[in-house]
């Protein structure tokens, strides 16, 4: 491999890091909007019961916070919506070096 060839394996991975990222990142802004559901033990409601003990199971097991609750928020951004933007960044300022260092190089062949 020519040099170059070697420090571009570090972008691939940076670059697929930041989409799962940014996957997981919009999915928890969409629970905390009430857009998408969230996962069931997160920010699933109580179930309908007929009995009270298992009316008590499920109010003992329940998670004390929400997913779809904004525990602190920064000038109206909730801690989802920041790590969003961050990644978001991230993911265009690599893509941004990866087409200019990356992108016009010429291999040769031996």
């Amino acid at each position: 491999f020519f040099q170059w060839q070697q420090k571009i394996w570090f972008y691939i991975v940076v670059q697929i890091s930041s989409i799962y990222g940014i996957f997981y990142a919009i999915w928890h802004v969409g629970i905390e909007k009430n857009i998408l559901p969230g996962p069931k033990e997160c920010s699933g409601g109580l179930e309908i019961s007929d009995s009270v003990s298992q009316l008590k199971e499920q109010i003992i097991t329940k998670p004390i916070i929400n997913c779809n609750e904004v525990i602190w928020e920064v000038f109206g951004f909730s801690a989802a919506t920041i790590n969003s933007f961050i990644i978001l960044l991230i993911f265009i300022i690599n893509i941004v070096y990866l087409f200019q260092f990356y992108g016009s190089k010429k291999t040769k062949i031996i």
